[in-house]
């Protein structure tokens, strides 16, 4: 029997709209790239999620697609009343939560990236991998989070998770 994935749980970090297709897409080429070894849950993509046709019916997130709780509990978060999802949002509230909560949950570990000190992460680099594999789940934040080589070659398939839903 194979082993599940290591799953990283991308928390907060990426600015609105625009910013979040750009860092989700680095994300998933990473994922792409290491098939079979990583899953992708981008918490910081649920409020945008119903913009896309490939996201509506997975408002959970979870890259490469598949059903799971994610999906049920960005359904959930869909139906609380407007009021309570700006307030969960505000200073991303919920995604800072899990993030704190990777520290001491068995089996995660979390990477944070200081968005003032303009620190990186570089999504190619061998020792960000190696770093992943050594728990079940990493809770990660931040902004400049890429692998520009990854997205130049994956193009193609990647814009077609983010065509816009009718």
């Amino acid at each position: 029997m194979s082993r599940p994935p290591h799953q990283v749980i991308y928390t907060h970090g990426g600015g609105r709209l625009g910013n979040q297709v750009i860092r989700f897409a680095h994300w998933m080429a990473w994922a792409r790239a290491h098939p079979g070894e990583i899953e992708v849950l981008n918490l910081a993509f649920w409020p945008h999620a119903d913009c896309f046709a490939a996201w509506r019916d997975r408002p959970g997130c979870v890259f490469p697609p598949r059903p799971g709780p994610a999906d049920s509990w960005a359904r959930r978060r869909a139906t609380l009343p407007r009021a309570v999802r700006a307030a969960l949002e505000k200073n991303s509230r919920l995604a800072r939560l899990v993030q704190r909560a990777a520290t001491w949950l068995p089996g995660w570990q979390a990477e944070e990236r200081d968005v003032l000190r303009e620190e990186s992460l570089d999504l190619d680099d061998p020792a960000w991998l190696a770093r992943v594999k050594r728990t079940r789940t990493t809770a990660c934040c931040g902004w400049k989070i890429a692998s520009w080589r990854l997205v130049a070659e994956q193009e193609r398939e990647l814009r077609e998770h983010f065509r816009p839903a009718p």
